[in-house]
């Protein structure tokens, strides 16, 4: 099961990677590269699952 503070952990980590990707586009004018949006997809995915098990141990704890 997935803990509060990871969730957090794993928000602050999407946000610090869509944000880099943001300053490379400005400072280099070309995208960064395809490793930068790799580890951004992966912190999303785990976020999400991370969301999603959270919602679910919820309910089950609400029956």
């Amino acid at each position: 099961m997935w803990s509060e503070e990871e969730e957090v952990k794993l928000k602050k980590e999407v946000e610090f990677w869509q944000q880099y990707i943001e300053d490379y586009r400005k400072e280099h004018g070309s995208e960064p590269p395809m490793r930068v949006h790799a580890l951004l997809a992966k912190a999303k995915l785990l976020l999400e699952a991370c969301m999603q098990q959270r919602r679910i141990g919820r309910r089950g704890k609400d029956q």
